[in-house]
């Protein structure tokens, strides 16, 4: 495999869980770290946050649009 799209879950407005920790900045922390291993390993990565999507429903269909759109191998959403 050397085709990878990741995401982090959730949206910017659409957040998840916060308190202890907040879902949606953790996930944004974890992406590019491990996008950035990937591309150490000579793969190609596409990274994506959704900064758009109001909903829960249109987060997930918006996250989905994007890993659709994009060759890939693997595909990972991160979320906690």
């Amino acid at each position: 495999m050397d085709e990878f799209v990741i995401s982090s879950g959730h949206a910017k407005v659409v957040r998840g869980a916060s308190g202890y920790l907040d879902e949606v900045n953790e996930a944004r922390k974890v992406v590019p770290k491990v996008a950035e291993y990937l591309k150490e390993l000579d793969c190609k990565v596409n990274i994506f946050n959704d900064n758009t999507s109001k909903t829960q429903r249109d987060n997930i269909n918006t996250i989905v649009k994007y890993h659709n759109s994009k060759s890939r191998d693997f595909r990972c959403i991160c979320a906690f």
